[in-house]
């Protein structure tokens, strides 16, 4: 399937000094994560802020994977004697990666 994201590797940069962090991919800036309520809680705010950023930045590799692990459960669904459950969590798969890629 044609990608139409920035390709990977994407990576979190260092905050602003508002606390944002920005996530960079391809030589260039593709997301800044808000901090809110930089000035009242700060160190809070800035561990949220590097967590979301972190997420963010691993979202192709996160896609990627999924995307082989469905190709596996389906082949293991094909070949399922517990009643379907393979199945399911392919169905579960599929819906994440819809949803990464804009189709849900």
């Amino acid at each position: 399937m044609e990608t139409k994201h920035t390709q990977g590797p994407w990576k979190r940069g260092r905050s602003n000094s508002a606390g944002n962090m920005e996530v960079t991919g391809g030589g260039k800036s593709i997301a800044c994560v808000y901090t809110p309520n930089w000035g009242y809680d700060a160190p809070t705010c800035n561990y949220e802020a590097a967590a979301n950023a972190n997420l963010i930045a691993s979202a192709p590799e996160l896609l990627e994977a999924l995307e082989k692990q469905a190709a596996f459960l389906l082949l293991a669904a094909e070949h399922d004697d517990w009643g379907g459950n393979f199945m399911i969590k392919y169905h579960e798969a599929c819906a994440a990666i819809a949803k990464a890629r804009g189709e849900a």
